[in-house]
């Protein structure tokens, strides 16, 4: 099943990239996750956007490493590691100090996700063991990558 669907953001994960009430279009049309993609993530067992039987709300963030990649987090200094190589990630508002319950180095296995907000100090992302499987997300609950900011009106454009 391939489409593309509007959604409106909820939170401040992702600031500065996308904020509060940002609409954008998601896109999964021949799509596999890759490094530094805004995707949506569902959930729910059900894989859907609405959660009626969860209530678990979708989360949008970036993808940070793919299956077969290993990052690991510098908390002192805030830098995140993919395979060894620090990450030039220019979209952050701050650096990763917050450290939840995941612990560093951590390997991706084929067939999941690594992902964080661009908002790492209020980011609900990898570094918690409740998203996905131990901070780990399943490819299968990608519902898209995040293609196109329409609203607002003064910030509409493709996203990077």
């Amino acid at each position: 099943q391939t489409c593309a669907l509007p959604i409106s953001m909820d939170g401040e994960s992702m600031l500065y990239t996308l904020e509060h009430g940002d609409k954008v279009v998601i896109s999964n049309l021949n799509y596999k996750p890759a490094e530094g993609d805004i995707v949506v993530v569902s959930r729910n067992a059900e894989n859907t956007l609405k959660a009626e039987i969860t209530s678990n709300e979708p989360i949008i963030k970036r993808v940070i490493a793919v299956g077969g990649q290993t990052v690991d987090i510098d908390f002192a200094i805030g830098t995140v590691y993919v395979d060894g190589k620090a990450l030039e990630e220019d979209y952050l508002g701050s650096p990763t100090y917050d450290k939840y319950d995941v612990d560093f180095p951590i390997y991706v296995p084929e067939g999941y996700i690594f992902i964080m907000g661009d908002n790492r100090g209020n980011s609900m992302d990898s570094r918690d063991s409740r998203i996905g499987e131990g901070g780990l997300v399943d490819e299968r609950y990608v519902l898209g990558r995040a293609v196109y900011r329409f609203m607002p009106f003064d910030k509409i454009g493709k996203l990077k």
